[in-house]
Protein backbone atom coordinates (compact mmCIF):
# COMPACT_ATOMS: atom_id res chain seq x y z
CA UNK A 1 0.00 0.00 0.00
CA UNK A 2 1.58 3.06 -1.23
CA UNK A 3 0.60 6.22 1.02
CA UNK A 4 2.44 8.62 -0.83
CA UNK A 5 0.44 8.37 -4.24
CA UNK A 6 1.55 10.22 -7.29
CA UNK A 7 -1.36 12.57 -9.28
CA UNK A 8 -2.19 10.89 -12.10
CA UNK A 9 -0.92 12.77 -14.98
CA UNK A 10 -3.03 14.14 -17.42
CA UNK A 11 -2.48 13.37 -21.15
CA UNK A 12 -1.58 16.66 -22.67
CA UNK A 13 -3.95 19.15 -24.96
CA UNK A 14 -4.24 17.72 -28.22
CA UNK A 15 -3.89 20.56 -30.87
CA UNK A 16 -6.55 21.31 -34.07
CA UNK A 17 -3.76 19.72 -36.16
CA UNK A 18 -3.83 16.45 -34.56
CA UNK A 19 -7.52 16.52 -33.84
CA UNK A 20 -7.84 17.43 -37.70
CA UNK A 21 -5.46 14.13 -38.90
CA UNK A 22 -7.15 11.99 -36.25
CA UNK A 23 -10.79 13.17 -37.94
CA UNK A 24 -9.14 12.63 -41.31
CA UNK A 25 -7.65 9.31 -40.43
CA UNK A 26 -10.82 8.05 -39.19
CA UNK A 27 -13.09 8.64 -41.59
CA UNK A 28 -10.89 7.25 -44.26
CA UNK A 29 -10.63 3.99 -42.62
CA UNK A 30 -14.56 4.44 -42.93
CA UNK A 31 -15.06 4.98 -46.77
CA UNK A 32 -14.50 1.49 -48.81
CA UNK A 33 -11.55 1.83 -51.08
CA UNK A 34 -12.42 2.62 -55.10
CA UNK A 35 -12.04 -0.54 -56.93
CA UNK A 36 -10.00 -1.11 -59.91
CA UNK A 37 -12.26 -0.76 -62.59
CA UNK A 38 -9.88 -0.68 -65.54
CA UNK A 39 -9.57 -4.19 -65.77
CA UNK A 40 -13.24 -5.08 -65.64
CA UNK A 41 -14.37 -6.23 -68.64
CA UNK A 42 -18.02 -4.57 -70.26
CA UNK A 43 -20.00 -7.32 -68.40
CA UNK A 44 -17.94 -7.00 -65.03
CA UNK A 45 -18.40 -3.39 -65.51
CA UNK A 46 -21.84 -3.51 -65.56
CA UNK A 47 -22.56 -5.70 -62.75
CA UNK A 48 -20.23 -2.90 -60.53
CA UNK A 49 -22.07 0.01 -61.70
CA UNK A 50 -25.01 -1.77 -60.46
CA UNK A 51 -23.76 -2.69 -57.12
CA UNK A 52 -22.45 1.14 -57.03
CA UNK A 53 -25.68 1.98 -57.81
CA UNK A 54 -28.14 -0.22 -55.10
CA UNK A 55 -25.18 0.95 -52.40
CA UNK A 56 -26.11 4.47 -53.52
CA UNK A 57 -29.98 3.74 -53.10
CA UNK A 58 -29.60 2.67 -49.72
CA UNK A 59 -27.47 5.12 -48.37
CA UNK A 60 -29.90 7.83 -50.00
CA UNK A 61 -32.92 6.05 -48.82
CA UNK A 62 -31.55 5.76 -45.33
CA UNK A 63 -30.66 9.41 -45.20
CA UNK A 64 -34.10 10.84 -46.48
CA UNK A 65 -35.84 7.92 -43.27
CA UNK A 66 -33.51 9.53 -41.16
CA UNK A 67 -34.18 12.98 -42.09
CA UNK A 68 -38.19 12.63 -41.91
CA UNK A 69 -37.42 10.57 -38.36
CA UNK A 70 -35.43 14.15 -37.39
CA UNK A 71 -38.31 16.38 -38.42
CA UNK A 72 -41.20 14.02 -36.81
CA UNK A 73 -39.08 14.51 -33.61
CA UNK A 74 -38.32 18.20 -33.99
CA UNK A 75 -42.40 18.55 -34.12
CA UNK A 76 -43.05 16.14 -31.18
CA UNK A 77 -40.40 17.98 -29.05
CA UNK A 78 -41.93 21.29 -30.04
CA UNK A 79 -45.73 20.08 -29.08
CA UNK A 80 -44.37 18.95 -26.33
CA UNK A 81 -42.84 22.31 -25.26
CA UNK A 82 -45.93 24.65 -26.66
CA UNK A 83 -48.35 21.87 -24.36
CA UNK A 84 -45.73 22.31 -21.29
CA UNK A 85 -46.08 26.17 -21.65
CA UNK A 86 -49.82 26.42 -22.11
CA UNK A 87 -50.03 23.97 -18.87
CA UNK A 88 -48.08 26.73 -16.90
CA UNK A 89 -49.85 29.61 -18.71
CA UNK A 90 -53.35 28.27 -17.56
CA UNK A 91 -51.57 27.50 -14.00
CA UNK A 92 -50.58 30.89 -13.62
CA UNK A 93 -53.03 32.72 -15.08
CA UNK A 94 -55.92 34.50 -14.65
CA UNK A 95 -57.16 34.07 -18.46
CA UNK A 96 -58.94 30.97 -19.30
CA UNK A 97 -58.86 29.83 -22.92
CA UNK A 98 -61.93 27.91 -24.15
CA UNK A 99 -62.23 25.58 -27.39
CA UNK A 100 -64.41 28.53 -29.25
CA UNK A 101 -60.75 30.58 -29.24
CA UNK A 102 -62.58 32.70 -26.84
CA UNK A 103 -60.82 34.92 -23.61
CA UNK A 104 -62.93 35.48 -20.82
CA UNK A 105 -61.43 37.14 -18.36
CA UNK A 106 -62.17 36.92 -14.38
CA UNK A 107 -63.96 40.67 -14.51
CA UNK A 108 -66.20 39.03 -17.44
CA UNK A 109 -65.13 40.80 -20.70
CA UNK A 110 -65.21 38.75 -23.55
CA UNK A 111 -62.34 38.77 -26.33
CA UNK A 112 -63.50 37.20 -29.54
CA UNK A 113 -60.14 35.98 -32.57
Amino acid sequence: MNLHQEPEKKAPQKTKEDLEREKKASLASRMPQMPELGSLSGEALREKAKELHEQIWNVVSNMYNMMERYKRQQYEVGSFKLNKYWRYVRSHSSVSVSVSKTLKWNSGKVLAF
